[in-house]
């Protein structure tokens, strides 16, 4: 467990409710939470630092329904409430899917952010590690998510996460909303990105820059180069920029993708300042690396 010394410590910290006269749900195996008296899914099975399941809900009883996404039947959800699938293909609210605006707000501000307190208090110093160890429980695959502990080489650490990534999409996402979440927590806003709703950024840390673009971008540079492809900058800044905006916001990065002219890519971002500046940092990043990673 990687640890720092006594400093930033979140106030804060919420009551553990153990509701009686609950029944536990099972799916493929794996359990799913607990049941309040209403019938809905109030669980979360976040960990705490000595890995024990925290748990219990708002309180609130009102819920939104079973949705159906695919063949995926996500249980009734309590406000507060998270559901990840038995796959780790799907994250879901009670308010929508993750990634959709606004969707968890509650389960974040009411659960995940006083959990993430608490590994500070425990003096964790690695958001990436906090987000990953907080959600082992509901979603198993995040053991598969490498982070810095583990001894892992550079080249190790970016190949896994856009494995990850490219895997679980949905839990990705969820990581990187803790892992922003974490950084605001214990002051480490030196190499936070935040985006918005409507993908622009909003906030870029002063750090950023250098300790954590350069090596995304030098891996994807490396990457490209070892693939024999693509034959100029210009081909290679397209294809990289939304792979990296990928790895900091999934549903922006596939927006990004998506566009498929020159034009309309140029478009959306000229109408998000913020973003637009990225990209040209980005640029520049992937024009230097791809120099002197030529022969």
């Amino acid at each position: 467990m990687a640890k720092k010394g006594m400093g930033v410590i979140l106030a804060g910290g919420f009551a553990l409710l153990l509701l009686g006269g609950k029944k536990k749900r099972k799916s493929s195996g794996r359990d799913l939470g607990d049941l309040d008296g209403d019938g809905y899914y109030d669980g979360d099975g976040l960990l705490d630092p000595d890995g024990k399941k925290s748990s219990g809900s708002s309180g609130k009883k009102s819920g939104t329904g079973k949705k159906s996404d695919g063949s995926y039947n996500v249980p009734d959800l309590a406000p507060d409430a998270i559901w990840v699938s038995p796959d780790c293909q799907r994250v879901f609210f009670a308010d929508g899917r993750i990634g959709e605006p606004n969707a968890g707000s509650l389960w974040f501000s009411e659960k995940a952010i006083p959990a993430i307190g608490r590994f500070v208090s425990a003096n964790y110093d690695d958001p990436y590690e906090i987000a990953r160890q907080m959600i082992l429980s509901m979603a198993p695959c995040a053991a598969e998510f490498p982070v810095r502990s583990d001894g892992v080489s550079q080249f190790e650490l970016q190949a896994g996460r856009d494995y990850f990534l490219n895997t679980y999409r949905d839990v990705y996402t969820l990581i990187m909303l803790l892992v922003e979440s974490a950084q605001s927590a214990m002051n480490q806003d030196g190499e936070m990105i935040s985006f918005n709703s409507n993908c622009d950024v909003t906030f870029v840390g002063n750090q950023w820059e250098e300790y954590v673009a350069k090596p995304m971008v030098d891996f994807y540079v490396g990457e490209y180069l070892k693939s024999g492809s693509p034959d100029s900058t210009a081909r290679l800044i397209n294809s990289i920029v939304p792979k990296v905006i990928d790895r900091f916001s999934p549903p922006c990065g596939k927006k990004m993708s998506s566009l498929a002219s020159d034009s309309a890519r140029m478009k959306f971002s000229n109408a998000r300042p913020g973003l637009s500046s990225v990209i040209q940092t980005l640029s520049y990043l992937i024009s230097e690396s791809f120099a002197e990673s030529s022969p």
